[in-house]
């Protein structure tokens, strides 16, 4: 179910958002929700294969990762299977994206939608490469520089891409060596690599050691000592709830335990802000991409509940419960200025 919930947290980031939870959400209610909300994403993939009208790789990742993972969910065992109802989708949304595949040269590796989003692009790609499950299965688009390779070959080349483009302080920004970095667009590098080298997923490519350490160092710069939060550009300049999920989530990439110091500072930051209503962004009020951040650091460490006041607090709970109560009765969500500001996939965040 908090898989699921997934899904239609990023249904949200493409379609919309909005309003205040009344009631707490039933798996029955989040099943049908989730169906609901495909029949409104499905039908808006154009016949080119992507989604959207700009940023459109990115936008064409989170559809199809979110996709593969509903195969999955129902029981297909692969999205490639011809009896999942939407494996043609994933198969036209692949081949879209493999089209935009680019390099900087020889051992540079391969990034996608090259220029001023690619970091955010190539992680978001990475998800959905990696959600295939089938890594000896081959690009054909003739024209991209990948056609021919496996699936691996190519997710290997994204993480010698982010091995290459990371910078001296351990992070990322928007492009290649493109400094300072920020810990938002870090956090899309890094689910990039956790899903090359996650073992469920079979593809298990290889991170340099090289590449965690120097994260690991820029970990430690970007936590806000005062609070436990995490900065954008420098540790204590814009703290909020979105960029300490991605640190969260950046920690147990490393090899952090849950009972680190620092593990423990960025979770007390979440529970001393987790009912302002003013986080910019926090996630309320329901704020998409700030909840998909949390929910994928709480995930990593198997944070169930937080403390917030004296009261354990069920996040997943709230966040289902938020969720369902803005969906549109045509199974959208209506867009909202937050949305727009904030998202990955329009490189403002």
């Amino acid at each position: 179910i908090r898989k699921i919930l997934m899904l239609t947290i990023v249904m949200g980031l493409l379609i919309g958002l909005a309003p205040m939870p009344t009631q707490a959400a039933t798996p029955e209610e989040i099943e049908e929700s989730i169906q609901n909300g495909l029949d409104c994403l499905v039908p808006q993939q154009k016949d080119d294969g992507s989604w959207g009208d700009w940023e459109k790789v990115a936008k064409t990742a989170f559809a199809v990762v979110k996709l593969e993972e509903r195969a999955i969910e129902l029981g297909y065992g692969s999205p490639f299977n011809p009896e999942y109802p939407y494996s043609e989708n994933v198969k036209k949304g692949l081949d879209y994206i493999f089209k935009h595949a680019a390099t900087y040269g020889p051992d540079t590796g391969v990034c996608f939608d090259q220029g001023n989003h690619e970091t955010y692009s190539t992680g978001i790609v990475m998800m959905a490469i990696a959600g295939s499950r089938e890594p000896g299965r081959s690009v054909n688009v003739l024209g991209s520089i990948v056609d021919g390779k496996t699936y691996k070959e190519v997710l290997q080349g994204n993480v010698d891409f982010f091995a290459w483009s990371q910078n001296p302080d351990g992070g990322w920004r928007y492009w290649a060596h493109n400094e300072p970095s920020d810990n938002s667009n870090t956090g899309y590098a890094v689910l990039g690599l956790r899903y090359a080298e996650a073992p469920s997923y079979g593809f298990e490519c290889n991170i340099p050691p090289t590449l965690k350490n120097n994260l690991s160092d820029y970990i430690d710069y970007i936590q806000c000592d005062t609070n436990g939060g995490s900065g954008y550009t420098s540790p204590c300049n814009w703290v909020n709830l979105l960029k300490t999920g991605n640190l969260l989530f950046e920690m147990s990439f490393v090899g952090d335990d849950i009972s680190s110091p620092r593990v423990q500072n960025a979770i007390a930051y979440i529970q001393n802000t987790w009912n302002d209503p003013s986080g910019d962004p926090g996630w309320r009020p329901h704020h998409y991409q700030a909840m998909y951040c949390l929910m994928k650091g709480f995930g990593s460490f198997n944070i169930d509940t937080i403390t917030v006041g004296v009261s354990d607090v069920d996040w997943f709970e709230e966040f289902a419960t938020a969720i369902l109560l803005s969906q549109e009765d045509d199974g959208c969500w209506p867009r909202t200025t937050g949305v727009i500001k904030y998202s990955p996939l329009s490189g403002l965040s």
